[in-house]
């Protein structure tokens, strides 16, 4: 089959959306497909041979994100040999991609990554503007489910949350062949690296924005006796930095390669997620493939991706002191909590998603 794959955030953008559509892209094309990306461009990425930019211009309102400004006779043209058009934008590419997907008759699936709605506030602080722009998304969101044959999400909890007949569950998958826990030489080197004292470590990798809530980590962190990391960056970072500025046990390592990511993960004896806008929580199965519990916030989809006592435990968002309890408890349990991780994780695996994906395929193909 050739797929396209449709997306507003890619390469060289780090978040969870570009690496699932990355991630999807390379498992499709072993399983014996063509698919391509069609992604905004940026000056920075040089795409591959399967990688289809569409102009763009920089967005003022969100650190690092580009703005497609998408031709939808162009988009049309250059996909009316595929068989099938997968979204994963909700704006500005998804209306060209549909277009392409109406004139060209052809199957066109959605999956849904982000709650928009809860980015609102990086747009305008106006109460009356933000009311006005969350009734605009959702009759936005009503015509753009009704354009296709079906609605994907991470998590059972999204695909209720959509309110849509046509949303099942589908997880993104993680590359379980690629992560996996590093040996003693690996962790040692990356805390010689970052200056990762001896002793207990917890932290956080991805996106620092404020549905994140890493002050909720940063609070905790006279109580704990140990570090606490955190990688990644975004359009709160510094907003973080200033909250522990008088904290001398947390330590901001910035945006790490892909290829120390396992390092990162297996140097933590607990990974700590209190974001309350998780559609799925790709980070929280990562760390558990590193063989690293989790403790995350008992929002939206880390109801289901954090097992309470299995992979980890939950507390609840804003709450440092129950956050600090169920670290406790994460260690004291550890090593039971560390075997389940890994084999959730091995449950989540990207192999397993593409089986199921190109069975939806198959049958949106059949007439």
């Amino acid at each position: 089959m050739k797929i396209a794959l449709v997306t507003d955030t890619y390469m060289p953008q780090i978040n969870g959306v570009s690496y699932t559509v990355q991630l999807w892209k390379n498992a499709l094309k072993k399983a014996g497909h063509k698919p391509y990306v069609f992604y905004p461009e940026d000056p920075s990425y040089e795409p591959q041979d399967d990688e289809v930019p569409v102009m763009s211009i920089e967005f003022p309102f969100y650190y690092k994100y580009r703005f497609a400004i998408a031709n939808p006779f162009s988009i049309a043209s250059k996909m009316k040999d595929f068989d099938i058009i997968h979204v994963h934008a909700m704006l500005p590419l998804a209306v060209p991609a549909l277009w392409a997907a109406f004139v060209n008759k052809k199957p066109a699936i959605f999956t849904f990554h982000t709650p928009v709605d809860m980015y609102v506030e990086y747009l305008t602080s106006n109460p009356g503007l933000q009311s006005l722009l969350f009734k605009l998304y959702d009759a936005y969101k009503c015509v753009l489910f009704n354009s296709v044959k079906l609605v994907t999400a991470p998590s059972e909890i999204m695909a209720k949350k959509l309110d849509c007949e046509k949303a099942i569950k589908l997880s993104n998958g993680i590359d379980t062949d690629f992560f996996n826990r590093a040996d003693d030489g690996e962790i040692k080197k990356f805390k010689k690296k970052y200056g990762i004292p001896a002793g207990s470590v917890i932290g956080y990798t991805g996106r620092h924005s404020y549905e994140k809530h890493l002050e909720d980590l940063i609070a905790m962190a006279d109580d704990f006796q140990g570090t606490i990391v955190l990688a990644g960056g975004g359009p709160a970072n510094e907003y973080y930095r200033d909250l522990a500025k008088d904290k001398k046990n947390v330590l901001f390592l910035g945006f790490l390669p892909r290829e120390e990511l396992c390092a990162l993960y297996s140097a933590l004896d607990v990974f700590v997620i209190p974001s309350t806008a998780e559609t799925q929580g790709l980070v929280v199965l990562e760390a558990n493939a590193c063989g690293v519990p989790a403790v995350g916030a008992d929002a939206l989809a880390l109801k289901e991706t954090v097992h309470e006592g299995k992979n980890g435990y939950r507390y609840q968002p804003g709450d440092s002191k129950e956050l600090m309890e169920m670290v406790k408890k994460a260690y004291k349990n550890k090593n039971k909590l560390s075997k389940n991780a890994l084999e959730f994780a091995q449950s989540q695996s990207i192999t397993n998603t593409v089986r199921k994906l190109e069975g939806i395929y198959e049958s949106m193909l059949v007439p």
